[in-house]
Protein backbone atom coordinates (compact mmCIF):
# COMPACT_ATOMS: atom_id res chain seq x y z
CA UNK A 1 0.00 0.00 0.00
CA UNK A 2 1.50 3.49 -0.72
CA UNK A 3 0.54 6.27 0.92
CA UNK A 4 0.01 10.12 -0.62
CA UNK A 5 0.55 13.29 0.73
CA UNK A 6 -0.72 14.21 4.46
CA UNK A 7 -3.85 16.12 4.42
CA UNK A 8 -6.35 16.76 7.52
CA UNK A 9 -9.09 13.79 8.18
CA UNK A 10 -11.72 16.07 7.16
CA UNK A 11 -10.91 16.29 3.42
CA UNK A 12 -11.26 12.62 2.93
CA UNK A 13 -14.41 11.22 1.22
CA UNK A 14 -16.71 9.16 3.00
CA UNK A 15 -15.56 5.21 2.30
CA UNK A 16 -11.46 6.62 2.31
CA UNK A 17 -9.29 4.85 4.21
CA UNK A 18 -5.99 6.62 5.68
CA UNK A 19 -3.22 6.33 8.43
CA UNK A 20 -2.82 8.82 10.98
CA UNK A 21 0.58 10.64 10.57
CA UNK A 22 -0.16 13.58 13.43
CA UNK A 23 -1.96 14.87 15.68
CA UNK A 24 -1.20 18.58 15.95
CA UNK A 25 -2.33 20.32 19.48
CA UNK A 26 -4.83 22.64 19.98
CA UNK A 27 -6.53 23.08 23.06
CA UNK A 28 -5.88 21.54 26.63
CA UNK A 29 -5.16 18.18 26.58
CA UNK A 30 -6.59 17.17 23.11
CA UNK A 31 -3.62 15.04 21.91
CA UNK A 32 -4.35 12.95 25.01
CA UNK A 33 -8.25 13.07 24.05
CA UNK A 34 -7.68 11.57 20.98
CA UNK A 35 -5.28 8.77 22.38
CA UNK A 36 -7.75 7.78 24.59
CA UNK A 37 -10.11 7.04 21.64
CA UNK A 38 -7.43 5.02 19.69
CA UNK A 39 -6.02 7.68 17.16
CA UNK A 40 -2.48 7.74 17.23
CA UNK A 41 0.13 8.20 14.83
CA UNK A 42 0.04 5.04 12.57
CA UNK A 43 -3.42 4.05 13.06
CA UNK A 44 -5.22 3.16 10.49
CA UNK A 45 -8.76 4.65 10.06
CA UNK A 46 -11.91 5.06 7.53
CA UNK A 47 -13.99 7.33 7.21
CA UNK A 48 -17.77 6.01 7.04
CA UNK A 49 -19.74 9.19 6.97
CA UNK A 50 -18.99 13.56 6.81
CA UNK A 51 -20.46 16.41 5.09
CA UNK A 52 -18.87 19.76 4.62
CA UNK A 53 -20.28 21.30 7.83
CA UNK A 54 -20.98 18.51 10.32
CA UNK A 55 -19.31 15.71 12.68
CA UNK A 56 -16.97 12.89 10.94
CA UNK A 57 -18.17 9.32 11.98
CA UNK A 58 -14.94 7.06 11.39
CA UNK A 59 -13.75 3.37 11.86
CA UNK A 60 -11.14 2.22 13.57
CA UNK A 61 -10.97 -1.44 14.16
CA UNK A 62 -14.38 -2.66 15.50
CA UNK A 63 -15.38 0.62 16.72
CA UNK A 64 -17.31 3.41 15.38
CA UNK A 65 -16.27 7.60 16.82
CA UNK A 66 -17.87 10.83 16.14
CA UNK A 67 -15.45 13.45 15.97
CA UNK A 68 -16.04 17.00 15.88
CA UNK A 69 -15.30 18.99 12.83
CA UNK A 70 -12.23 20.99 14.74
CA UNK A 71 -11.17 18.10 16.01
CA UNK A 72 -10.95 16.11 13.15
CA UNK A 73 -9.43 19.07 11.37
CA UNK A 74 -6.35 18.98 13.74
CA UNK A 75 -5.88 15.19 12.85
CA UNK A 76 -3.42 14.79 9.78
CA UNK A 77 -3.55 11.39 7.71
CA UNK A 78 -2.19 9.78 4.88
CA UNK A 79 -4.63 8.63 2.35
CA UNK A 80 -4.34 4.95 1.28
CA UNK A 81 -3.59 4.87 -2.83
CA UNK A 82 -5.03 1.51 -4.28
Amino acid sequence: MKCGPTMPLTMLRPGSQARVAEVRPHGHGMVQRLASLGILRGTELSVLQGDAGGALIVRIGETRLVLGRGMAHRVFVESSVS
